[in-house]
């Protein structure tokens, strides 16, 4: 049977509902760019319809997880489900929708109608992304059957443990043996039905409780063809008990590193994207959020965040612009964590909400940095999405409509294919004589759609010539298209082995690796490795894009600049000196104006307004305002394993990253499966640096280090400990010097925050005499002069809104 599992949606002979699909798919296209514009735009009142719109399909639930806040509730449930009526009643959303998630604080599959909601959906509005959160418990072949049949693009299982013992802790009433009988169940019927979907993946909470298992759920998930592990950290209520509060586990790098990093071993075996960002950017609630007013739209931003600039960024939530959260009982919230109720749909028409006085409130003072109580949540445990998917979503329901007009390969593959295809193409040139009559035919074959034929004929081109790289490259696109993906693999890995720097071959595997193995972090190497011989390939840095705005991971990853990219930094006032194709993190933000002139930057990087370094190397950086750095300024430069046996890198990174070739043919070596270890070589330290602080040249700054404000450091010195405010430190190691003002003078300087105010603020200051200088700041204050509050330049946003979109 077609192995497209919308058996539903198939072409229809009926012009009149092809047209009618069309439509759909053009009018999803309008109102994404509409909802972009209105976006970026700020505007309250907005033109486009709803892109995501969440259904609480059941507020009640079979089971009592201990993190889930239904456990711990005394309100009565008085809309167990939300009924039908109310989805036909936002029908004229659904053409221009493009997710719609079918859960919230309940089980979906206890709704006996959530079949039904999604053919009402798809009726009304064509193709769009289905997904829903589930405990597994009621699913049995018939529910498994319904859900294959109705195309659910997603199903997400809350799995919290790889024992029984712990699991049936975790979800209170559930049974492990059922467990593991429904997920054998799902992926027979997929089977059975010929069918790719739906995507499996599992949401998991990272308590104390079950971290230890994490090695174990990977492998569970293996074994039950589950593609996809994100990893979350518990949230928290007031009304949870004190002993459930206690489970909340904050990412500790020293102590769950280790686990970390074999969990995500056994996941690369498996092929199963691991995501851990989320728990990465887990910290305690902010305590500043407890100065939140109780008084509607009262919160600032920049004060109720304690958001690191250097993971995070400051940019303004996206979901009332975005999201329409309907509950069972009607009520409409901006989004599935606020408090804030927007209207009923009882009461008013879904077009009246999303354009009435409590949407618009909320998207204005959003737009002014000002955030409401109902934010408090989210606020105090960093928990709004950073990276806006929409456009991504978009192209995943595009390549759906042309799965279904190609009716050949699966819609998951159908863009990655339609690529491949267009590199064989490229690729197919002739190699000798004896072989291009062969390749001429393979090429008429290809054209007329018989890939069989030239799969086996260039089969028989590698039997009678030998191996070449583009031989093998060519048979790995065919043998991709004709859904042998095992062969595809090897043949493109084949290619790469024959020949490293093959472009052609390493864009084919990593494509491959995004799309069927969820090897994102493999797939961004291979097209990094391209980009080493082809800085300026656009295709491949989009690529790059693409996958970061699909995993919305940007942590650890370089991206290498471009023209482009070089004029609109300083287009927006921060200049550099380095070239194109040099690299910088994705995770940088950027205070203008500010200058990186030769600066190598790793890890990551804050660097504050009129700040500026030379040169040298900066690792994981927090740097404030008005900094002043030397030549050759090395900090946070991890140090080796002095636990280790040995501190040679060979024991933990690859054979050529440490030496900068390749091991011979005849030997195999894999520094994280071929040496044991219970700790890891050593973990990132963000080093933080006050502002108006000095860096003589070739100083050196161990990483985790905290630098005052007023600091100065003399050239060569070595920092092994934190540098007091206003302190002059030199030497190896460096110790106070002295100084720089009496102690007096220096409490008023860090109380007076003189940083906040633009250099063009402070006309008339008179810089040599700091008593004098301390009330011209007084006065200023006194004055209103507003300090100064630049939008904040987020690079992996830059990025992703250059290349995420293409």
């Amino acid at each position: 049977m077609d192995p497209c599992h919308f058996s539903q949606d198939a072409i229809a002979e009926n012009p009149v509902q092809e047209r009618q699909r069309q439509g759909y798919l053009r009018e999803k296209k309008r109102n994404v760019d509409l909802y972009h514009k209105n976006l970026k735009s700020g505007t309250s009142f907005v033109t486009h319809k709803p892109i995501e719109l969440f259904i609480e399909s059941a507020n009640s639930c079979n089971l009592r997880c201990i993190m889930c806040r239904l456990s711990y509730t005394t309100s009565p449930i008085d809309a167990p489900f939300v009924p039908l009526e109310l989805i036909d009643k936002m029908k004229k959303f659904y053409p221009g929708l493009i997710e719609a998630h079918l859960h919230g604080f309940g089980e979906p599959l206890l709704n006996k109608k959530l079949t039904d909601m999604i053919k009402l959906m798809r009726q009304n509005g064509g193709s769009m992304i289905f997904d829903f959160f589930t405990n597994v418990m009621p699913m049995n072949r018939k529910i498994s059957r319904s859900i294959v049949d109705a195309g659910v693009d997603r199903v997400t299982f809350s799995i919290d443990g790889s024992t029984k013992e712990t699991y049936e802790a975790i979800h209170r009433g559930a049974r492990w043996e059922r467990l593991l009988h429904n997920l054998a169940t799902l992926n027979r019927i997929k089977k059975e039905r010929g069918s790719l979907y739906p995507k499996l993946e599992i949401n998991l909470i990272a308590m104390n409780m079950n971290f230890h298992e994490f090695p174990g759920l990977v492998k569970l998930a293996a074994d039950h063809h589950i593609e996809k592990i994100d990893v979350k950290t518990l949230v928290v209520s007031d009304n949870f008990p004190d002993e459930i509060k206690r489970q909340r586990r904050i990412y500790n790098p020293e102590m769950d590193d280790a686990t970390i990093i074999e969990s995500q071993r056994i996941a690369q075996q498996h092929g199963i994207e691991i995501f851990f960002g989320h728990y990465y950017a887990s910290k305690p609630p902010s305590r500043d959020a407890e100065r939140i007013s109780g008084s509607d739209l009262s919160c600032d931003l920049q004060r109720t965040t304690t958001t690191d600039p250097v993971n995070g960024n400051h940019s303004r939530c996206f979901q009332p612009w975005k999201t329409f959260y309907v509950k069972t009982n009607g009520e409409v919230k901006p989004c599935c964590f606020s408090t804030m109720v927007m209207g009923n749909l009882h009461e008013s028409t879904p077009e009246e909400i999303w354009n009435g006085d409590e949407y618009r409130k909320l998207r204005d003072s959003i737009s002014r940095g000002v955030y409401p109580e109902g934010c408090r949540q989210c606020v105090a445990f960093n928990l709004r999405p950073k990276i806006d998917d929409t456009d991504h979503w978009l192209r995943e329901i595009i390549q759906k409509y042309k799965a279904l007009r190609q009716k050949k390969y699966p819609d998951h593959v159908a863009d990655q294919s339609l690529k491949v295809v267009a590199h064989r193409r490229q690729s197919f040139s002739r190699s000798d004589e004896t072989a291009d009559a062969l390749y001429r035919k393979a090429q008429a074959l290809i054209k007329e759609d018989k890939l069989n034929d030239a799969t086996q004929l260039m089969n028989a081109i590698i039997s009678s010539c030998g191996d070449k790289p583009l031989w093998h490259n060519d048979l790995g696109c065919l043998y991709y298209a004709l859904g042998n993906m095992q062969s595809a693999r090897a043949h493109f890995e084949k290619a790469i082995q024959l020949d490293p720097s093959f472009t052609t071959a390493l864009k084919n595997l990593a494509d491959f690796y995004g799309a069927i193995d969820g090897r994102k972090d493999d797939a961004i190497k291979l097209y990094r490795r391209v980009l080493d011989q082809k800085p300026e390939d656009s295709e491949t840095m989009a690529m790059i894009g693409q996958l970061c705005a699909h995993t919305g991971c940007t942590s650890g990853i370089n991206f290498p600049l471009t023209k482009e990219l070089i004029r609109k930094l300083l287009a927006r006032g921060v200049s550099t000196q380095l070239v194109p194709g040099a690299t910088l993190p994705m995770d940088v933000v950027f205070e203008p104006p500010c200058s990186l002139k030769r600066m190598n930057v790793s890890h990551s990087l804050y660097l504050g307004a009129f700040s500026y370094g030379v040169s040298g190397f900066y690792f994981g950086c927090r740097i404030g305002r008005y900094c002043s750095f030397g030549e050759q300024v090395q900090i946070g430069r991890r140090p080796y394993p002095m636990h280790y046996v040995s501190t040679s890198p060979f024991f933990y990174k690859d054979f050529k990253e440490v030496l900068d070739q390749a091991l011979p043919d005849d030997i195999e070596l894999n520094p994280i499966e071929d040496f044991h270890r219970d700790t890891p070589p050593t973990t990132a330290k963000v080093t933080e640096i006050g502002n108006d602080v000095w860096i003589g040249h070739g100083a050196f700054i161990l990483p985790g280090v905290k630098i005052g404000d007023g600091a100065a450091v003399g050239a060569m010195s070595v920092v092994t400990k934190d540098v007091p405010p206003y302190a002059v430190v030199a030497g190896v190691p460096a110790g106070v010097v002295k100084y720089r003002f009496p102690e007096d003078q220096i409490r008023a300087l860090l109380q007076s925050r003189w940083w906040e105010f633009a250099p063009w603020s402070l006309k008339g200051a008179p810089v040599d005499d700091v008593n004098e200088f301390l009330g011209f700041i007084e006065r200023l204050r006194a004055k209103g002069i507003e300090i100064y509050a630049p939008d904040k330049i987020v690079l992996s946003e830059l990025i992703l809104q250059e290349f995420g979109s293409r």
